[in-house]
């Protein structure tokens, strides 16, 4: 289905010349070692991706801890007093702040060549 794609792209872009792509020639080394490539990037950012949320909950984990720390325990069980409320906002302000910073080096990337 990504050489269909591909192929159907291609001829979108080559629409009024005499420039027609039937097929994709896996015997060429560029051909082949271009796909493998192509293949590769989508477990690149996938791994970014995955990375950049571990250290985004890690943070999450540890903030929580400090809130939880000053509470009363009781036979090692915290007891929440009465009217007790977490900072939720801090812990959205990690999340927040950690998504941008970290997508900011697989969305900058671009691509190699350019389609007119």
């Amino acid at each position: 289905m990504l050489f269909s794609a591909y192929i159907e792209e291609i001829n979108h872009y080559s629409e009024g010349t005499s420039h027609h792509l039937v097929a994709v020639n896996l015997n060429k080394p560029a051909v082949f070692v271009g796909g493998l490539l192509g293949a590769m990037l989508v477990f690149w950012f996938s791994a970014l991706c995955i990375k950049a949320v571990g250290r985004a909950a890690q943070k999450v984990i540890e903030e929580v801890r400090r809130q939880f720390k000053s509470l009363p325990r009781e036979n090692g069980m915290i007891t929440f007093p009465e009217g007790y409320k977490p900072d939720y906002g801090t812990c959205v302000d990690i999340v927040t702040k950690d998504a941008l910073r970290q997508m900011v080096a697989p969305g900058s990337w671009r691509w190699p060549c350019r389609l007119e």
